[in-house]
């Protein structure tokens, strides 16, 4: 259930967007550990007043390399919470340098400086964009067919394959291509590799020529267009080249069509959002109604759990939320698994703090009900809704959970 925003809601009624975060890379040197705080927010001098808390959520950082100097683009995660209920995700670059990467030309006689130095580093100049990959079975990714804009990039640039040995590659996955400049400076760019499952006819979608020679790995020019009846987060491919409608702007109702014309309907769809902001990533999950109409806020779907999309129309309207959720109709917290996107019940521990959120044995009555719109709004103000987080009071099993809902020992 989620409280729909209509489209002439002023915008200064949301501190999150009144107040924007600007974002600061995280430098660490090699052999020290990431975490981001509010060090990271380059304005937090100017926002301070109106934020209520800062939370590190980098995801994966077993794999933000810090025993070797490198460039992670847009790797690092916060999450700010505004007083106001509203939030705002902020990436953030993270680099590692090592101490041949710490002197500046100021430090180095003119003997030394050399010709990067000069002109400043390589890997902050340039910005590789990854481009989706598929291989037959038992084939060698040829890493350079990774990056899409490869002509933009210097000629004497090198990529390698740097995809942990342990990661299965006989199914789809996610390579990770580091791209090393003449300057010596590199970054690793995430790809998505898709399996090919048997040969391709001749009416097949892979590119560049037949016959012999070539590289053994080809760019993936198809578009994954199929409907899901929940989100798979094992999807590494999506819907791309389709087209997004809007139906009716007064009540922002949108359809998607395929590249081949076809309506979205009756289920979610992994699609390509040039619309998105950056924090949600190029691709996302969208759920579309039986007659092809997006929908967004609480969902419940078919595999009978509850989803939430966000609501509001700059950018990301439909996209799958994941991570702690505010509701300002009920005035609740609510948290969606990292990894799933359904929300959570019962005991949780997030961040080494244990939170309760209501189960729905203790939820005797419906306490949102979905109207003709479609959308599921707040109905009984007297009850707790199902998933909503405790706050402090005591739990069914006793404990006693803060103002904040971490549960104290000590109680």
């Amino acid at each position: 259930p989620v409280k729909v925003v209509q489209p002439d809601q002023p915008d200064k009624e949301r501190l999150s967007r009144k107040y924007p975060p600007k974002a600061k890379d995280e430098v660490i040197q090699v052999g020290e550990t990431v975490e981001l705080d509010e060090h990271n927010i380059a304005n937090w001098d100017d926002i301070s007043d109106y934020v209520d808390a800062v939370y590190d959520e980098t995801e994966d950082k077993d794999e933000i390399l810090t025993d070797r100097p490198g460039r992670y683009r847009n790797r690092g995660k916060l999450r700010i919470l505004y007083t106001d209920g509203s939030e705002k995700i902020l990436k953030i670059t993270i680099k590692v340098e090592g101490e041949e990467e710490t002197a500046t030309p100021s430090e180095a006689t003119p003997s030394e400086a050399t010709p990067s130095e000069a002109k400043g580093n390589d890997a902050k100049k340039y910005d590789p964009i990854p481009q989706d990959v598929i291989v037959k079975p038992g084939e060698t990714l040829e890493p350079e067919e990774g990056i899409k804009n490869k002509e933009e990039l210097p000629s004497d640039t090198e990529y390698k394959d740097v995809t942990p040995s342990n990661v299965d590659k006989t199914k789809d996955y996610e390579a990770i291509i580091k791209v090393v400049y003449p300057d010596g400076s590199s970054e690793e760019i995430k790809v998505p590799v898709t399996v090919s499952k048997g040969s391709r006819g001749t009416g097949g979608s892979w590119s560049g020529g037949s016959g012999g020679g070539g590289s053994s790995s080809r760019i993936l020019n198809t578009s994954n267009d199929r409907i899901y009846a929940d989100p798979d987060m094992s999807v590494s491919s999506g819907s791309v080249g389709g087209s997004w409608i809007l139906v009716d702007g007064a009540s922002n109702k949108w359809s998607y069509h395929t590249s081949t014309g076809a309506l979205a309907k009756k289920g979610w769809m992994y699609i390509s959002n040039p619309y998105a902001k950056d924090e949600y990533g190029k691709f996302s999950w969208f759920k579309f109604n039986e007659d092809g109409i997006m929908e967004y806020g609480w969902i419940k779907s078919q595999n009978g759990k509850w989803y939430h999309t966000h609501a509001i129309s700059d950018g990301n309207l439909g996209v799958l939320h994941r991570g702690w959720y505010y509701e300002p109709m009920d005035g609740k917290w609510y948290y969606l698994d990292q990894k799933t996107g359904a929300m959570c019940e019962g005991w949780l521990l997030i961040d080494n703090q244990y939170y309760y959120f209501t189960e729905a044995a203790n939820v005797l009555q419906q306490t949102y009900l979905q109207k003709e719109d479609g959308h599921w709004y707040y109905d009984n103000h007297n009850r707790r809704p199902y998933g909503s987080m405790y706050q402090n009071e005591r739990t069914p099993d006793n404990y006693y959970v803060d103002a904040n809902g971490v549960w104290k020992p000590e109680s």
